[in-house]
């Protein structure tokens, strides 16, 4: 199965989130473009963006989950948590909140959003940690 590869990033200065045509590696340089009326394309070194990867997953709406994304999720009990995405120890997690004390972890996202019949979980993106960082208000 192939995965799509993809980026998107996040200006710094401009404070917004953009889409990456071009990603330069060896000159730490990326081309952006700017969610804008008017078609805007800008070079950026890597020190002004934060490059965000696709985890090749979607959401229970089909929205793609990238890296810094929001998902969204209630409990049987219809409790919500509110949990960021992130690449960590080689795959992409999601920030877990465990019962009963309340103790953080890392979980594989593939795991969470999947169960044993391979049927898509209710997890939603509702924002990403640059444009939302209010959902995550619960977690500290």
């Amino acid at each position: 199965m192939n995965r799509e590869i993809k980026f998107r990033a996040w200006d710094k200065k401009e404070k917004m989130m953009c889409y990456v045509s071009l990603i330069d590696f060896e000159n730490s340089t990326c081309v952006l473009i700017y969610p804008t009326k008017t078609y805007k394309e800008e070079d950026k070194s890597f020190s002004e963006v934060k490059l965000m990867q696709y985890t090749g997953l979607k959401d229970k709406n089909g929205k793609e989950i990238y890296e810094g994304d929001i998902l969204k999720s209630v409990t049987l009990d219809g409790k919500v948590h509110h949990e960021p995405v992130k690449f960590h120890e080689g795959c992409f997690c999601k920030l877990t909140t465990l019962p009963p004390n309340n103790r953080k972890r890392w979980s594989s996202l593939r795991i969470h959003l999947y169960d044993d019949m391979d049927i898509l979980i209710a997890y939603e993106v509702v924002g990403n940690v640059f444009e939302n960082p209010e959902l995550l208000e619960e977690l500290k």
